[in-house]
């Protein structure tokens, strides 16, 4: 006699009875059974497990960044009187305003030298000082022209005249200070000298005019020299 085949359940793989129309163990229907003799059922494999996705990639950390410098520009100090050579005989005299981050070269115009003595002489008259005292103010203005830089914001000293510019610290490998020698009736007189040196140029000044103590402190105070 002849039985009737294995029945498995197509969705769990558990055994059924031939006339069963669903599975007891899942509730799923079954397909209705053949009255043709065939193999007996082998129960499905089950389902594999759904693999997980794969996680999204994350960005690397970003690398810590220094905070730059947020400091402002300020003047640090400033030395009147230095000329340089601009030509084969014109010579330009400037006050050197020292800041934070450039050396700014404020060119002293004729005009403004003038300018500077007639208030100093006025501010000396008005004082109620004689002719010595206006004498003796306009002689000193040339020597605290640098005073006056002191107080101005770096974009207003590059703003004075067209003929002002600046040179970044960054820039430079060097300054070298040298003092002069006062003459004496065989030796003539030599004026302190300034060498600033960049990578691909060199400026020389010489100290026509002001202090030599205060014009190398201002260097000195700039952290240049």
């Amino acid at each position: 006699m002849d039985t009737a085949p294995n029945r498995f359940c197509t969705q769990c793989g558990a055994p059924t009875q031939p006339d069963t129309a669903f599975c007891t163990s899942c509730g799923a229907q079954l397909p209705v059974a053949s009255t043709a003799t065939s193999a007996p059922q082998v129960p499905p494999a089950p389902a594999p497990a759904p693999q997980a996705a794969p996680a999204a990639a994350t960005a690397p950390e970003p690398a810590m960044v220094p905070i730059p410098d947020q400091t402002g520009e300020r003047v640090v100090s400033a030395a009147a009187g230095l000329r340089m050579k601009a030509g084969l005989i014109k010579r330009v005299t400037y006050t050197l305003v020292m800041t934070n981050h450039r050396i700014l070269f404020a060119q002293s115009t004729q005009e403004m030298m003038k300018q500077h003595v007639n208030e100093a002489r006025d501010k000396a008259k008005a004082e109620g000082g004689g002719f010595f005292k206006q004498w003796g103010a306009q002689i000193a203005s040339g020597f605290n022209l640098a005073d006056r830089y002191l107080e101005m914001d770096p974009a207003q000293v590059l703003a004075e005249t067209p003929g002002n510019w600046a040179l970044d610290i960054s820039q430079i490998q060097k300054v070298k200070y040298k003092v002069g020698m006062v003459g004496d009736g065989e030796t003539a007189s030599t004026p302190d000298k300034v060498t600033i040196k960049t990578a691909d140029q060199k400026y020389s000044l010489e100290l026509s005019g002001g202090s030599t103590n205060s014009t190398r402190q201002a260097f000195i105070e700039a952290g240049l020299i």
